[in-house]
């Protein structure tokens, strides 16, 4: 008898797979759970017989087995149904050959077939970190993706063959960090909607691609998501999925994180400042020239842009910059630090200003700041240098702007 799979909602019956995703600390089978995934092997007994794949433990091993487990409830057929699915996704796209060659490959998208392409058109990073939770964390800037531009010059296959490299090496990664660490590790996406606009997220043909293609290769998967971040949401998506957000699957629901453009804070407490500068940073405009001696940025009318810099206490950070338009633009310094010992937070950075926001016009010339890292302690800050020019609904401006973190003499 077939099983409907699509009665099964991942952990709604499971209050601990709720603590699970507050904690983002997923642990390996339970002694009950161990004997699940004997059973459940052993219902699968003649489909991995005589496979390669049945006898890789990315694939077929026990901690994958316990991942369909988990995101079946429990329910030993619906598992079983949704193992033999993936193995018919891997027969298809001949996943097998694609891991001899990239399973044991960086999981980092410029490794992967086509991947120089992609990341012209679809750029991502598909590990900037680990989080404080021992999870990979991937980037995905939307707001920068030509999905139409890219299935015009390369097309829908180009891009399977990029993704089926990044799936098992994704897998791979994930398994060898779970024996690593004794316990599931997960993945998480941050997704940044920056410059999106409504046809990066609509474009017909990029969607029927995702539903044909990629959504069952996704599935295939199977319990590899511990958090999904949407930053930098404009607000029509923001009412959008507060809309949307009751009909969607608690357990989907729960692993959801949609923030504005005030999403630091939050992000710092899962990720360390040189992972978020990493992540911000990435293909910034003239960024090259900005580690190199400086260069010019444009901001955009009703627009912003943001510099982030990893420092210690004592240390100085010089900063250089000149408006080289008419007109003004604002400046500010936000710092990111440790709580305070003694606090009751265990994780994440703690938000203050700097220096306060300052409007500066083309006729200060070039100003130079100095700015000390405040604190005593060892453990590494951010700043974020700020420079604003949303109070202008028409015109653009042009900074040129040089940073050097210069350390402190006491280390």
């Amino acid at each position: 008898m077939e099983v409907d799979k699509k009665q099964f909602n991942p952990g709604n019956s499971d209050k601990r797979a709720i603590k699970w995703d507050e904690t983002l600390d997923f642990p390996l089978a339970s002694q009950e759970e161990e004997e699940e995934v004997k059973e459940l092997r052993s219902l699968l007994a003649e489909d991995f017989a005589d496979r390669a794949c049945g006898k890789w433990p990315d694939v077929t091993g026990d901690v994958r087995l316990l991942r369909f487990l988990r995101g079946y409830d429990h329910q030993l057929e619906a598992a079983a149904e949704a193992v033999r699915d993936m193995l018919q996704i891997r027969d298809k796209y001949n996943m097998d050959e694609v891991h001899e060659s990239f399973a044991d490959v960086e999981c980092n998208n410029e490794y992967f077939p086509g991947g120089n392409e992609v990341q012209s058109l679809i750029p991502g990073l598909g590990t900037v970190g680990i989080s404080f939770s021992g999870h990979p964390v991937c980037y995905v800037p939307i707001g920068r993706h030509n999905v139409q531009r890219y299935l015009e010059e390369y097309g829908e296959e180009h891009y399977i063959k990029f993704y089926l490299a990044q799936v098992e090496s994704r897998m791979m990664q994930l398994h060898r960090l779970s024996e690593k660490e004794g316990r599931m590790i997960k993945i998480i996406i941050i997704i940044d909607l920056k410059g999106a606009g409504l046809a990066a997220v609509t474009n017909k043909r990029w969607r029927k691609f995702e539903k044909t293609f990629l959504n069952p290769i996704n599935k295939a998967q199977a319990e590899c998501l511990a958090r999904l971040f949407f930053i930098n949401a404009p607000w029509w998506i923001l009412r959008f999925y507060n809309g949307i957000k009751r009909v969607i699957p608690p357990n989907t629901r729960r692993k959801i994180a949609m923030l504005g453009a005030n999403y630091r804070s939050e992000l710092l407490h899962h990720l360390d400042a040189g992972t978020l500068q990493r992540m911000l940073t990435f293909g910034e405009m003239n960024g090259d020239k900005l580690v190199d001696g400086g260069g010019d940025i444009s901001i955009a009318a009703r627009s912003s842009f943001e510099r982030q810099l990893v420092a210690n206490p004592g240390d100085t950070i010089k900063v250089e910059f000149e408006l080289k338009t008419q007109g003004d633009v604002d400046f500010g310094v936000t710092i990111f630090q440790p709580p305070d010992e003694g606090s009751e937070e265990f994780n994440g950075l703690q938000e203050s200003v700097l220096v306060e926001t300052k409007r500066l016009t083309e006729k200060d010339g070039m100003v130079v700041e100095k700015i000390v890292v405040p604190g005593d302690g060892k453990e590494q800050c951010m700043l974020e240098l700020k420079f604003s020019n949303t109070h202008s609904w028409m015109r653009s401006k042009t900074i040129f702007l040089r940073t050097e973190v210069i350390a402190s003499l006491s280390r």
